[in-house]
């Protein structure tokens, strides 16, 4: 946390716009060899931030947070962009407002503390207060619309002739601009571990049919997260009014109007062009997703080499690959890798576009392909340090966070959602080996698993509440009827014997001996009550009243959480087996929530060409159904329809690493590792690597005649064993090139 903090939150009036703009400036004299320059900044909602002419921030900062719990600021080290001289730093402030669905409403403002350390001892110190400069009519318009229903974007609409020249300049004069006014913002302020925004991939967009002056179509060939940037060279067009239209979808060769699967007329921004001989636009104060965008009002044909579509999103460290035999599977690893990027925006959003929301079971999702690929930890922190600062006093979380959880706002529950912090916090610990995380949010795990312990009632079982309960989504084919729901009581059963070993390692032990035999006697009551005898199965709901199973639905889904999560442990084999008959019988009816628990109870089971069968193939439903459709990101659910671009059921890319090529942790932070791959008989190759903190894990597996080689690289303070059949071969850092016989 920062401390002793001079500066003070600044903002241009006492006046509250929503989808307001501010600009501020301030110049200061620099004599002498300078040894250290920091500079600490924060805004709400959004800055970008300038040091003599030049942009020194990323995109998006700071991330979206409750100010109130956790204002993030971040530092920058600005030595080398320093001058003798005059300096003069500038800043363009985005404020939200409005009670939307990802962000906490709260007051507008701006602060800045820069400290200068020169050579011979001096310190110049810059913050910010009444005396810097702001212009109060800036080139953006304000209040305009939300471009969706959610409130989480403001339509941008800029009037270059308004821009002040060369305001950032030390010859600027600034005489006629207002002076800011100090404004009582009591944010709890925290320094931003997650990396900012930046633009990760620059694309020239395809000409679509629609190609004409006042109205051309463009193809980014994919779905992004961004914006749209054009370059102008014109002059002569002062006042026009060029609109940038974004969807997913085409609509009889123009852009819909759509936000994802919602209807907005507002899903675009707005130019409007002075006489400057070269003039550059792009609305980067908000993430849009796309694949297709519109430009109107312009009277003269834009070449694409004129626009650049900025794939932008929180930068990442992207250390992770797979490449084998078959195609599909490099396409789908790929599309899902894209379909991550653009849903790590400040925080894990579900979808880039129609809501930008950050849920637990999305996120816990979706940290699957990314704890794999991505080397950034801190992204599990975020998630973990939203959902405490929003924790409700019951102990449950809103149904997402960052969030205006209120009337006014966004007013849901989901309850299974919530159980989903632990398997976060376990993660969080395991894949890196960081204790200090299990202290740091234990108190708010335990306060959440508590509310649901007191629920149990007379049956055992946690009951069914008055909120919206999710089993499976979307489009599940798991029964609610009954008073007592099989997948949230095996979701809590599992989450108990995770807190059971989280209790332990911090070294609480009545907190270990409680939930462990919470947990016990949890997983006793499901069978009691949700296991059907004769049918040898688990059915999904039980009703009290009548005592008896309702819907007569043993959807495959409950059935793969109470046998995957151990409830079916304590079944005799006769009766797991039928079990597990009965899932195979299935087919494959888990949608997006409970797929990842399908496959990893195949491949675990025994069942792998069964498991690998679901992801190889084109057909409906799978993964490779989307990449067949033209797609290169992946879908919400397996249904072509809502949203293309959703990033928790971009998991496939884990499943090929941890099953394909076989590498799976085995102690904390991949202190120990096993590589036991599943070798399909449809695939000659397999070879890809994986993040850790330890460094990166390197698998490549190949058949040769009668011999399968198998290559491992192993970084130092890690080692493992090669699992292949009945073959067992211990191995240590560095790398490990044995062949081993197919029969």
């Amino acid at each position: 946390m920062y401390k002793n903090i001079m500066a003070k939150w600044i903002w241009k009036n006492n006046d509250i716009k929503v989808n307001d703009f501010a600009y501020f400036r301030k110049s200061f004299n620099l004599e002498g060899i300078v040894k250290e320059a920091k500079l600490l900044v924060s805004a709400h909602n959004y800055y970008k931030l300038f040091l003599n002419g030049k942009e020194i921030s990323g995109k998006m900062s700071p991330v979206s947070s409750n100010p109130f719990k956790s204002k993030y600021y971040l530092e920058y080290d600005i030595k080398d962009a320093l001058v003798q001289g005059i300096n003069v730093i500038g800043s363009i402030v985005h404020y939200l407002g409005g009670y939307g669905q990802n962000y906490v409403n709260a007051s507008p403002g701006f602060i800045l503390e820069a400290r200068i350390d020169l050579e011979n001892k001096d310190t110049i110190e810059v913050i910010t207060d009444n005396t810097w400069k702001c212009l109060n009519d800036t080139p953006y318009e304000n209040g305009t619309p939300y471009q969706q229903r959610r409130r989480l974007s403001a339509v941008e609409i800029y009037d270059m002739r308004k821009e002040p020249k060369l305001w950032l300049s030390k010859d600027f004069d600034d005489s006629k601009w207002d002076y800011s006014v100090v404004v009582n913002n009591n944010y709890i302020m925290k320094k931003q571990e997650l990396p900012e925004g930046c633009v990760g991939e620059e694309i020239t967009p395809i000409c679509m049919d629609m190609q004409q002056p006042g109205c051309q179509v463009f193809d980014a060939g994919k779905i992004v997260s961004g914006w749209v940037k054009i370059i102008l060279n014109e002059t002569g067009k002062e006042g026009f009014r060029i609109r940038i239209r974004y969807s997913e979808d085409l609509e009889e060769g123009r852009v819909k109007h759509n936000v994802c699967n919602e209807k907005s007329e507002f899903y675009y921004d707005e130019y409007i062009m002075s006489n400057d001989p070269i003039q550059i636009f792009k609305a980067d104060f908000s993430y849009k997703a796309f694949r297709y965008f519109e430009i109107t009002g312009y009277d003269e044909i834009i070449s694409p080499k004129q626009i650049v579509v900025e794939n932008a999103y929180t930068s990442l460290d992207y250390r992770g690959e797979f490449n084998c035999s078959i195609e599909l599977l490099n396409e789908i690893y790929q599309a899902c890798i894209q379909t991550q990027r653009n849903n790590t925006l400040g925080q894990l959003v579900d979808c880039p576009h129609r809501e930008q929301a950050q849920y637990l079971a999305d996120s816990d999702l979706q940290l699957e392909t990314l704890c794999y690929n991505f080397l950034n930890p801190e992204i599990l922190s975020k998630v973990l340090q939203d959902f405490a600062d929003g924790q409700l006093e019951d102990g449950t979380f809103p149904y997402v966070y960052p969030i205006n959880y209120s009337p006014k706002g966004f007013y849901k529950k989901i309850p299974e959602w919530d159980l989903h912090y632990v398997k976060i916090l376990w993660k969080a610990y395991y894949l890196y080996n960081n204790k200090e995380v299990l202290k740091n949010y234990y108190p708010t795990a335990k306060k959440m698993i508590l509310y649901f312990i007191g629920k149990i009632d007379e049956t055992g079982l946690i009951p069914k509440s008055e909120y919206w309960h999710i089993s499976d989504w979307p489009r599940p084919k798991v029964c609610h009827e009954g008073s007592y729901l099989t997948v949230q009581n095996c979701k809590a059963f599992h989450c108990l014997s995770l807190m059971t070993k989280i209790a332990g390692i911090l070294g609480n032990k009545e907190d270990e001996i409680k939930f462990n035999k919470t947990a016990e006697d949890l997983r006793i009551a499901i069978v009691r009550n949700l296991y059907d005898k004769e049918q040898n199965v688990f059915v999904d709901s039980f009703s009290q009243d009548s005592n008896k199973y309702t819907g007569q639905n043993a959807s495959q889904a409950a059935n793969v959480v109470a046998f995957y999560y151990g409830i079916a442990d304590i079944l005799n084999d006769h009766e797991r087996k039928s079990i597990l008959n009965h899932i195979l019988n299935e087919g494959h009816t888990c949608q997006t929530l409970l797929s990842v628990d399908l496959l990893r109870l195949l491949f675990e089971n025994g069942f792998g060409k069964e498991a690998f069968s679901l992801i190889n193939k084109e057909t409906y439903p799978s993964w490779g159904y989307m990449i067949s459709k033209g797609y290169k990101t992946i879908w919400e659910g397996f249904d072509d329809e809502s949203s293309h671009c959703h990033a928790w059921n971009a998991y496939p890319a884990r499943i090929l690493q941890e099953y394909i090529l076989g590498i799976k942790a085995m102690k904390e932070g991949f202190d120990k590792v096993l590589i036991s791959p599943y070798i399909p008989e449809e695939m000659n190759f397999a070879e890809g690597k994986i993040a850790t903190v330890k460094g990166d894990i390197y698998v490549k597996w190949q058949k040769c005649d009668d011999k399968i080689n198998i290559t491992v690289n192993l970084p130092i303070g890690t080692e493992g064993t090669i699992s292949i059949d009945n073959s067992n071969i211990e191995i240590t850092k560095g790398i490990t090139n044995i062949n081993l016989s197919r029969f």
